[in-house]
């Protein structure tokens, strides 16, 4: 399977029109993985203005199909009037005082702009328990959207990448500040429906009962 950054940008340029989009996020699946410095730099190339965020995945889903295990390519995009983006790329080192991290950006005094914090992390570099609670502490409240980095076959190649560079370890992400606000759903975009029902009856990890029924006539 071949790859032609046009495809993806052109496909992108139609959805948006003659905006350019201030934000990209481009998911690179199966053995294109292997390829992700040449991808990430053909895309940025294209999207010179672009705040491009880059994550290998396992599956891809996007326009009404989804691959797994198999090539593939994803790029989202969105024009943001009014929001300011600031990128960053996050590393962990140990020192004898403890797991250090640099690279985030610095806390703002006013954060009453502040909308989320988008975030892309290697899971083999980077501790996602100390960053998310870093986070926290730098920016309290604020939702943090993203996930982890799957599908290599070596663990040495990059799994991330931030506008034209791949990046070979810890996490990429960006602060977006101003503009729309920002509402967020789970990963497969669901959203409870229908009335709550407490499970009455289980074994294990296997519901039987749902509010004094069986589950499977609930």
């Amino acid at each position: 399977m071949l790859f032609r950054s046009h495809e993806l940008t052109s496909d992108l340029a139609r959805q948006l029109g003659s905006h350019r989009p201030d934000l990209g996020v481009l998911f690179i699946g199966g053995r294109h993985a292997g390829r992700l410095p040449t991808i990430q730099a053909a895309v940025a190339a294209a999207l010179p203005q672009t705040v491009l965020l880059t994550c290998t995945a396992e599956s891809i889903a996007s326009g009404g199909r989804e691959i797994e295990e198999e090539p593939g390519l994803a790029l989202w995009g969105a024009r943001l009037p009014g929001t300011r983006l600031q990128s960053f790329h996050a590393v962990f080192q140990n020192t004898p005082d403890g797991l250090v991290c640099d690279g985030l950006p610095d806390p703002l005094e006013d954060q009453s702009e502040l909308r989320a914090i988008l975030l892309l992390a290697d899971p083999v570099s980077c501790p996602i328990q100390e960053l998310l609670e870093r986070l926290e502490q730098d920016y309290p409240g604020i939702p943090v959207l993203g996930g982890m980095a799957s599908a290599w076959d070596n663990p040495r190649d990059p799994k991330l990448g931030l506008n034209a560079s791949a990046v070979p370890r810890g996490a990429v992400g960006v602060v977006l500040q101003g503009g729309a606000r920002v509402r967020t759903v789970v990963s497969q975009g669901c959203r409870p429906i229908g009335d709550t029902l407490v499970v009455t009856k289980a074994e294990g990890n296997l519901v039987l009962e749902l509010g004094g029924r069986p589950a499977l006539t609930r």
